[in-house]
């Protein structure tokens, strides 16, 4: 039993989000060390808030923790990724002016 609940520990340390970085070309996920995933602005079709019940689509690959800040960043190819910052609305705003940028220099 110690040893199941050992390895359940750290199965959940390596897949929950721990913060959510946004660089100039990029939205970084951080996993548990030393994983995360990247995807690139230019990959990104739209950003938006996302509802309880739309995080029950099939074709997503969600990292919320929360449904009550749940946001989709919606990828021009692949999969739909559900993530939920602290501050949805704040990081939306900062994610749109990053998509805007980088569409402005291509």
């Amino acid at each position: 039993m110690l040893g199941v609940t050992a390895v359940d520990a750290l199965i959940f340390y390596f897949v929950m989000p721990k913060r959510y970085q946004l660089f100039d070309n990029r939205v970084r996920i951080v996993l548990g060390w030393p994983f995360g995933m990247d995807i690139r602005l230019s990959d990104i079709k739209e950003a938006r808030p996302s509802s309880g019940s739309d995080n029950l689509a099939l074709r997503r690959i969600k990292f919320a923790t929360s449904s009550r800040t749940a946001m989709e960043i919606v990828r021009k190819n692949g999969w739909s990724v559900v993530i939920s910052p602290s501050d949805r609305e704040a990081f939306l705003q900062r994610l749109n002016e990053a998509l805007k940028a980088a569409r402005g220099s291509i």
